[in-house]
């Protein structure tokens, strides 16, 4: 049943309308009704997607590889931002939503950007980046990288790259506070039309704003990247089309600590043999504790060849 309401308009008059009941769905209309995307799945998607961008070029699923660069030859890198975007802020896909964004602004902004830049690399700048990181690249490398990356062509490390774009964004919100500083009570001496000065002064409001959001991207970016560096095992597989023999030369040459062979009986057993850089081989060990055994070895910050426990494995 409605019940009516009133209501005064401008004139005086009391006006009448009906309240309605809400209009009950069947179940067939739900079924009908489109919706957005599953979270889940959206979340799924974008996991997946950040994964295979970021081997694309290291060996990775063919099949899946192609699928993903035809999705992006269509509908562009944007489509793939914006599946990121919904992401965890400390995630793979969060990440590289927020080096998009971050490429973004300087796109958008190139002279706005290098002035902060320049009045940030002015402060004391060493105390706002991660230690160990050297200067903070420049506008121009930072859009060079992220470039490489969202076309699946870098080859780096990614929590090296995501510190120096961290570092990077630090510079730059240190230098729009500088700036936001700097310009304090010079509203009425800004030369020029009212509505140039309106617009110098609704600038400078947005500038604390900027600096905020230049700050948390650095951050997120540095917790993505202390994560990658947590995980503490780096690996880089060799599909070239060289014998074994050569592969395992290429990586004693490399100094890579541990080669991991897997032949086709290796394959079957679910194992791997290892390879160490004193040029002793243990086989047959299970990828589990293959695993656990690297793992345990760098949790020890043990710089020896040997593998404790291989021997038992």
């Amino acid at each position: 049943m409605s019940t009516p309401a009133s209501s005064t308009g401008a004139s005086g008059r009391t006006r009448h309308r009906t309240h309605h009941r809400p209009v009950l769905y069947s179940a067939e209309k739900f079924e009908r009704h489109e919706g957005g995307m599953d979270p889940a799945a959206r979340e799924e998607a974008a996991h997946a997607s950040a994964r295979i961008l970021l081997m694309r070029g290291r060996g990775t699923d063919e099949q899946m590889t192609e699928r993903l660069v035809s999705f992006t030859d269509d509908y562009g890198i944007e489509m793939l931002a914006e599946l990121w975007s919904h992401a965890s802020a400390h995630s793979l896909p969060g990440a590289l939503w927020r080096m998009y964004w971050l490429r973004d602004v300087v796109h958008r902004s190139p002279r706005g950007v290098s002035r902060a830049f320049e009045l940030g690399m002015a402060e004391d700048y060493r105390s706002h980046v991660v230690a160990g990181v050297p200067d903070p690249p420049s506008a121009e490398e930072v859009v060079r990288t992220i470039d490489k990356i969202l076309a699946g062509l870098y080859t780096g490390d990614m929590d090296i790259a995501m510190e120096r774009c961290a570092a990077f964004a630090h510079v730059v919100a240190l230098g729009i506070r500088a700036d936001y500083a700097r310009s304090a009570g010079q509203d009425g001496a800004v030369p020029g039309s009212h509505e140039v000065k309106r617009e110098a002064v609704e600038r400078r409001a947005r500038l604390p704003r900027q600096a905020q959001q230049m700050e948390q991207i650095a951050h997120d970016l540095e917790a993505v990247a202390a994560q990658l560096r947590a995980q503490g095992v780096r690996v880089e597989v060799d599909h070239s089309d060289d014998r074994f023999g050569k592969k395992i030369r290429n990586a004693s040459k490399d100094k890579i600590p541990f080669t991991l062979i897997a032949g086709g009986e290796d394959v079957e057993a679910g194992a791997v043999s290892f390879r160490l850089r004193d040029g002793s081989q243990h086989n047959g060990i299970v990828v589990d504790r293959a695993v656990e055994l690297i793992a345990a070895h760098i949790e020890q910050r043990n710089n020896a060849d040997q593998i404790d426990g291989l021997d038992e494995a």
